[in-house]
């Protein structure tokens, strides 16, 4: 299959020196992830009660190849009120990788990064993260979140309570078919997970990281109605079920990025975001007005167990993590458009500088490589001076912070403990007065 020029995730002249492939060739398959018996937001909405069913996720895997090749991803455009056609558009766009290849197995196991997109996206729309990675030694899982992707917008509710599911689903799902799947067994090794969220994505990770939802978020006018506060109760810090799934999500995740994460005070209070305690790396841009960058920034000072860092794209707004604008856009209405582009920023470019730095992170946090000098030498560097890595006179526009996590007894006081036992009391009560509320409503229509 022959290749355009550009194919998204290339480097191009000038990048940084971490952020070209490594010297893997890149496998991709695709897999099929079920979860059952799981609160089903669509169906509750439209029967008026809460019911379950069995959820399923489809999964882009890129990993360490045999041999090279190439192939075309399937991706959608959503109808705007620009466009003509009442329903998403497939397009394909090419990729640096060969479908279903033999994995390099002498590599061993190999560090498994687990990526989940924005509303709306899909597990293809950060196909330049999962193949750059691929290429340097790690397994790259990235899921399409039903009801959240550009094919199957539904209800923004099931995101808010999907998210987080679908993350420890995929942890879980990973630690058994590295044992057992036929093409990828004992390629990746699930000890050494990181979790990359966009977005919505970021929004996910930070819940299952420890940082359940809190009094603002059940204060939200979307969540006025009954039946939606039910539908999310249980993701709150004390809940057995949301604990359970904290740890079995961070006893295997040791890192965690978050690209231009949505959420903020909207979302979580500081007691909320103190408890996540993985290493973090956040970037976003100065003037994101979708996630709001006065909520990501505060998001990365209230991590405050949390070793972080914060890297900023000055003027750039919400697209930092998606792939560039595929050609397919050319004829598509500006809203398409805006979906990936930056007005300021060259979109191949933000990849590049995300591909160098989270190269460092990870290489760091999951495989051990004394790559922190990329990310301290840049604290280090001199006003107007480029950070190692850099060609000089090449990070005009790019700011990074970092603060060191506090120890958890100087974070915890029992103060917010009891705050957060408070916050899961009142969840759990206004779910229990809904369900007295529906089932005295049935009895008296004798159902």
């Amino acid at each position: 299959m022959d290749l355009p020029a550009y194919v998204p995730g290339d480097a191009l002249p000038g990048a940084p020196a971490l952020a070209p492939r490594g010297p893997h060739p890149v496998g991709v398959t695709t897999l099929r992830l079920t979860n059952p018996y799981q609160i089903d937001v669509l169906g509750s909405l439209a029967g008026g009660e809460p019911v379950r069913a069995t959820r399923e996720l489809d999964a882009e895997v890129w990993y360490p190849a045999r041999h090279a090749g190439t192939t075309r991803y399937l991706e959608h455009l959503e109808p705007t009120a620009h466009d003509a056609d009442a329903a998403p558009r497939p397009f394909r766009f090419p990729g640096r990788a060969a479908r279903d290849a033999e994995p390099a197995r002498d590599l061993g196991p190999c560090p498994l990064v687990i990526v989940s997109h924005g509303y709306l996206g899909s597990r293809v729309h950060l196909s330049w993260l999962g193949e750059n990675l691929a290429s340097k030694g790690y397994a790259v899982l990235a899921l399409d979140h039903t009801d959240s992707t550009y094919a199957d917008r539904g209800d923004f509710l099931s995101t808010l309570r999907n998210r987080p599911l679908d993350l420890a689903l995929a942890v879980r799902v990973a630690a058994d078919l590295e044992r057992r799947h036929p093409l990828l067994a004992h390629v990746w090794d699930t000890a050494r997970t990181a979790l990359v969220g966009f977005s919505m994505g970021g929004y996910g990770t930070l819940l299952a990281l420890g940082a359940g939802l809190g009094e603002a978020a059940f204060a939200d006018p979307f969540l006025a109605d009954p039946l939606r506060r039910e539908l999310v109760a249980d993701l709150v810090a004390g809940d057995p079920f949301y604990d359970d799934l904290v740890d079995g999500v961070t006893s295997r995740v040791k890192a965690a990025v978050l690209l231009a994460p949505w959420g903020g005070e909207r979302i979580w209070s500081d007691a909320a975001l103190a408890r996540v305690t993985t290493p973090l790396f956040l970037a976003a841009g100065s003037d994101d007005d979708i996630a709001e960058y006065r909520a990501i920034r505060r998001v990365f000072e209230g991590a405050s167990s949390a070793d972080r860092w914060l890297l900023t794209f000055e003027h750039a707004r919400h697209n930092v993590g998606n792939n560039p604008p595929p050609d397919a856009l050319a004829t598509a209405g500006h809203d398409a458009w805006w979906r990936y582009a930056d007005p300021v920023w060259d979109t191949r470019r933000i990849v590049n500088v995300l591909q160098h730095h989270l190269t460092a992170f990870l290489g760091s946090h999951l495989r051990g490589l004394p790559l922190d000098g990329y990310l301290e030498g840049a604290l280090q560097a001199a006003p107007g001076t480029s950070w190692p890595g850099y060609p000089p006179r090449s990070t005009l526009g790019l700011r990074l912070e970092r603060h060191e996590g506090e120890r958890p007894s100087d974070t915890w006081p029992s103060e917010e403990h009891h705050g957060r036992d408070l916050t899961a009391t009142v969840a759990a009560a206004l779910a229990g007065l809904w369900r007295t509320q529906r089932a005295a409503a049935r009895a008296q229509r004798g159902v």
